[in-house]
């Protein structure tokens, strides 16, 4: 049974706030927007800008993009990569940005099926994603990853209990003691994302739910995921979402905005030692604050395309260590990186 990491000492969190909160925000963005236009995708760690409207060619595609990102707070130092074929669902009879609404819904419309391999210095994660967006304002996706963990950067460091003290302070401390090692896992990640855009305001909500299964040390239950900056279970759920609304200033070229970003670990009772409380502080964390973002061109059609450079910085709201605890609240997360795309 799953409900460890549901619940809260601070807020008395139980199995059902993780989908209320994920409900209420897919409403909030409904409310806000209420006419639907088209707003492009949202990755991990960037944002695709709205694409001026092109002569459609072949509904067959091979397509590769890359992103690459430098993190603060915590430290880290990634590439996502896809490269894979897209098939074309719709031909809408006008593709214009401004089209009537049932045009618009149709634009942007595919299937597709690509290699997705994520490297860092910390680890190599090889997986194959598929993702289908049946309207220009709906996307679904599922990505299955092997985890290869090389034991460095701290990771990964595991632990026999979600109340560990996993802080900065002390990771770093141990780390220096061998408590990383080098392992493997494995894992599946189910996405949502509803995108909207009126005149030059675009907002966004993109939720995951990642089912994780790693090897680690005897009697250990949970571990450090760099990733997402909480302890994970060594088989179980985590949940996030990531909240977007943009503003183009100027022109389609340059948005800025705000993000917000929520993630909740669904912690088994199993993973608790014998007696002890089912609550933690661990989680749900919660950040806030500024998105920019500038594409340099959209050359569609070509191999190199929408190269794209973004800066973000969120502020903590509630995190276990970094509101005060062991790092101050006054130090953002942040995050600057470039992406591209094009076609094979």
């Amino acid at each position: 049974m799953y409900r460890g990491g549901l619940r809260s000492a601070r807020g008395g969190h139980r199995g059902g706030s993780m989908w209320r909160a994920a409900a209420l925000t897919i409403l909030g963005v409904l409310g806000a927007l209420a006419t639907p236009a088209q707003a492009q995708q949202q990755g991990q760690t960037t944002t695709e800008l709205p694409r001026q409207p092109v002569e459609l060619g072949s509904p067959h595609q091979w397509r590769y993009s890359s992103v690459t990102v430098l993190r603060l707070n915590p430290l880290g130092f990634i590439n996502q990569s896809q490269v894979g074929y897209r098939y074309r669902l719709f031909d809408p009879e006008d593709n214009r940005p401004d089209a009537p609404m049932g045009q618009r819904m149709l634009q942007n419309t595919y299937v597709s099926l690509a290699f997705a391999p994520s490297l860092s210095p910390a680890f190599f994660r090889p997986g194959v994603q598929f993702e289908i967006a049946p309207l220009a304002i709906l996307k679904f996706n599922a990505l299955y990853e092997n985890q290869a963990h090389f034991g460095s950067f701290r990771t990964v460091q595991s632990y026999t209990s979600p109340n560990a003290d996993y802080s900065d302070t002390t990771m770093d401390k141990t780390d220096g003691q061998g408590a990383s090692y080098a392992t493997i896992g494995r894992s599946l990640t189910l996405g949502a994302l509803l995108q909207m855009k009126v005149g030059k305001i675009a907002a966004r909500t993109n939720f995951r739910a990642q089912w994780v299964d790693m090897k680690l040390r005897p009697g250990d239950t949970v571990y450090y995921d760099i990733m997402f900056d909480v302890l994970q279970p060594k088989t179980g759920w985590m949940y996030t979402t990531d909240t977007d609304v943009l503003m183009e200033l100027g022109s389609d070229a340059t948005l800025l905005g705000v993000r917000h970003t929520w993630v909740q670990v669904d912690y088994p009772d199993n993973a608790f030692l014998a007696g002890e409380s089912l609550d933690t502080d661990n989680v749900p964390t919660h950040r806030v604050g500024p998105i920019f973002v500038h594409r340099l061109n959209n050359v569609t059609g070509t191999s190199f395309n929408q190269p794209t450079v973004f800066v973000m910085a969120q502020w903590w709201l509630a995190h276990r260590y970094r509101t005060g605890e062991d790092v101050t609240q006054a130090y953002p997360y942040v995050l600057a990186g470039f992406g591209f795309s094009g076609d094979i």
